[in-house]
């Protein structure tokens, strides 16, 4: 039950992807919740905390965005 069929592998792809994105965005959504204050803003202990929490969420998130992109190109070429 190996996974030599080219489809098999991008279904494969396809799910790991997928749950990569979900898992990702759900990390860094329930950490903006719980760094919120009564008044909706973000708090951070220093500056430096918040340039480099901030910037490092993009990233994750632009790379979470470019995983589900590479997840919905793997369903395609499974179901094609």
């Amino acid at each position: 039950m190996g996974m030599n069929n080219p489809k098999e592998t991008a279904l494969m792809l396809a799910i790991i992807l997928l749950a990569f994105t979900i898992i990702v965005r759900y990390i860094i959504g329930r950490r903006r919740f719980n760094r919120r204050n009564s008044s909706g803003m973000q708090y951070f202990r220093n500056y430096s905390q918040a340039v480099l929490v901030t910037f490092l969420e993009r990233v994750f998130m632009i790379l979470s965005t470019l995983a589900f992109i590479g997840s919905v190109f793997f369903f395609f070429a499974y179901f094609a």
